[in-house]
């Protein structure tokens, strides 16, 4: 617990403004806590780091700007709050215990099934799995259900695809111009 003075916790989030509002929130009910992300400057990166490593913070609230390349000893507890990919996963979790000397360290992971990603579920129960974690009752379940087609899915349409579409929608002349508005022929054509 933060109560004990030697927990340091790190919360990973997906984005800049969950990061600062989870932060703000967790300060709010008593705790010391700093958030980090690549909207912070690299000053208050630095600081917020520093001041994590030195104990006078204890709980950071980080994007993966902190995931990746950082080296924080004594990390006793890992919060995934929100779930990316696999590989996130795995590499988030990573942070746990290093440094630690002869206690264990803890990571919790908050899973929400997403129909964008239903393959996320059986990704996360096998890495569990083969891990030698017990895997959760609800976790198994909905990696069974998406495996056999019980769980709605939602194809995802990769943002490049998005906005070329809205380009040629917007470009095929929706208010009935022709030549369309942009033309391969060049910038002379618009004159």
């Amino acid at each position: 617990t933060l109560q004990d003075r030697t927990s340091k916790v790190l919360v990973f989030v997906s984005n800049k403004n969950l990061a600062d509002e989870l932060a703000y929130k967790l300060y709010g009910e008593g705790f010391a806590t700093e958030s980090m992300h690549g909207g912070r400057n690299q000053f208050e990166r630095d600081a917020a780091l520093e001041s994590f490593k030195k104990n006078e913070v204890r709980l950071l609230v980080a994007t993966d700007v902190m995931g990746r390349g950082l080296d924080i000893p004594d990390i006793s507890h890992v919060v995934i709050y929100d779930m990316g990919d696999v590989d996130d996963y795995i590499h988030r979790i990573g942070r746990t215990a290093r440094g630690l000397t002869g206690r264990p360290g803890h990571a919790l992971t908050l899973f929400e099934y997403n129909q964008k990603w239903p393959e996320l579920a059986g990704g996360l129960a096998k890495v569990l799995e083969e891990s030698g974690q017990p895997v959760p009752e609800e976790l198994a379940r909905i990696a069974q259900e998406v495996q056999q087609g019980g769980r709605k899915v939602v194809e995802r349409v990769p943002a490049a695809k998005k906005v070329k579409k809205g380009w040629q929608d917007w470009n095929a002349g929706a208010t009935g111009q022709n030549p369309p508005r942009w033309s391969s022929r060049g910038w002379e054509s618009l004159r």
